[in-house]
């Protein structure tokens, strides 16, 4: 792809970690597959394109057999450097800073960055012509470093390039700062987008190995060596460069792969809820219990928890110190339990203010007579209050349980192949973005509304009163 800055390279030395064994003919390699005709996906979920056919080839040639894995691209080289990766292809531009922290082959493609404008644009010609003018890129990419160097220039950036293109079309931008071969089958796509002049970079891709693993550097460098000798690599470049050669799904082939996708959503929301369940009551009874060592941790967990973004959480927990741990202990974290523990830990905190405040609700009286019947404290608590305390929040636990569900859609920032990332997928390899996305919404309405007659029906069965709320609480 292009060039990211340096601090993600820092972070990513940061993480660094060994990951377990693997097979020692087998490598694992990370790519974000949405960058067409170098990496995406087929209809079916199969990851396909020249970088891949490319990589496929020479690992075969050094006598390795490659494993492709999805993985958003902010994302591949803090993986490659914890261990969870053996190498990474992605469009990927050979850098300095790069170069720091992990090792590239040889360059096995050069491409460059182009200005691509409306059909309608007469007045610009190339780099030259943005002074002053409005530039839509992909965040942190060189197209973005190169549009931040324009004098007087508006860059807006965006996390991936197709919001860019849909900026210039939309003439909310005056140009797109872009790779030539993604942005020039694009331009084959939409004849309302040109491209404005010849490229004025010029990059070269390399394939990125973990920092120090000479002996896979040196197969892959022999691999891509024999396959260019043998005039493979031309007929891989014919295949996809510059040619758009991926069928377009169906409607019915895009609504099944995205009800797959859904179906994850649905796994992955019922299993953070089960945990937030049930860490969101030890947080309320740790906050209410008269011992201040219990209460002064469920507090600060409760207002750490809430003050933290989900989505910086994801991400902590999946490349920061419980995956590198883990990762040094030979049991690399996986994407599921990375969500799990970042949506159970995040929907604790507000699920338990919910309980504690349904606790809160139930007359004292309730528990005194209990009390009087011979119950202990924890036996009042669980036969008599809780109980109650249930009904009158059901309400509030089921907007918490939707609002848990449509949060998985952050799950895509580690690749995790949910609802929205297989949406950002058909959108990004075939360029139907309003439809894609339009049918995504659809499937996510159409299940909280399912959800929601679910609760409604069961608040009626258990006489739910109404939800207590605490102001803490979403």
């Amino acid at each position: 792809m292009t060039s990211r800055s340096a601090a993600l390279l820092l972070a990513a030395t940061a993480l660094a970690g060994c990951g377990g064994e693997r097979d020692a003919g087998r490598i694992v390699v990370a790519t974000e597959a949405a960058y067409p005709p170098f990496e995406s996906k087929t209809p079916d979920g199969t990851i396909v394109g020249f970088d891949v056919d490319l990589v496929r080839a020479a690992a075969r040639e050094a006598g390795l057999e490659a494993e492709f894995v999805d993985q958003a691209f902010d994302g591949i080289l803090p993986g490659l450097a914890q261990g969870k990766y053996d190498a990474a292809v992605s469009a990927m531009t050979i850098t300095a800073e790069r170069a720091e922290v992990v090792d590239f082959t040889d360059p096995y493609f050069d491409a460059g960055q182009v200005v691509a404008v409306r059909a309608d644009e007469t007045g610009i010609r190339g780099l030259e012509d943005l002074a002053g003018k409005t530039i839509a890129v992909q965040r942190n990419t060189t197209g973005h470093l190169a549009a931040q160097k324009v004098p007087g220039a508006r860059v807006k950036d965006f996390d991936s390039v197709e919001p860019a293109f849909l900026e210039l079309l939309a003439r909310r931008a005056d140009a797109v700062i872009n790779d030539y071969p993604p942005t020039f089958l694009y331009a084959k796509e939409h004849p309302e987008i040109r491209i404005a002049g010849e490229p004025f970079t010029r990059e070269s891709y390399g394939i990125a190995v973990r920092k120090g693993n000479r002996e896979l550097l040196a197969r892959l460098n022999e691999g891509l060596r024999k396959v260019r000798a043998s005039g493979e690599y031309d007929l891989l470049a014919a295949k996809w460069i510059g040619v758009d050669r991926s069928r377009k799904s169906t409607r019915g082939e895009t609504l099944v792969y995205l009800l797959q996708g859904l179906a994850l959503s649905l796994l992955l929301g019922a299993c953070s809820l089960a945990v937030a369940l049930v860490g969101g009551l030890a947080v309320a009874l740790g906050r209410m219990s008269p011992r201040a060592w219990v209460r002064w941790p469920a507090t600060a967990f409760v207002e750490t928890i809430r003050g933290v973004p989900l989505l910086v959480l994801i991400l902590w927990i999946y490349f920061g110190v419980i995956s590198d741990v883990l990762g040094s202990l030979g049991m690399p974290l996986h994407w599921f339990p990375a969500s799990v523990i970042a949506f159970g830990a995040c929907y604790s905190a507000f699920i338990g203010e919910t309980y504690r405040a349904g606790i809160q609700s139930v007359d004292r009286g309730q528990t005194e007579a209990a009390r009087a019947l011979g119950l202990t404290g924890p036996q009042a608590m669980r036969a008599v209050v809780l109980p109650q305390a249930v009904r009158n929040i059901l309400p509030a636990l089921g907007n918490e349980a939707i609002a848990l569900f449509k949060d998985t859609s952050l799950a895509t920032v580690i690749a995790v192949n949910e609802l929205m990332n297989r949406g950002k997928q058909i959108a990004g390899r075939e360029f139907r973005t309003m439809e894609t996305y339009t049918l995504v919404a659809l499937l996510y309405l159409a299940t909280t509304l399912l959800f929601s007659l679910a609760q409604r029906r069961l608040e009626r069965r258990l006489g739910a009163g109404a939800a207590h709320r605490d102001p803490g609480t979403r």
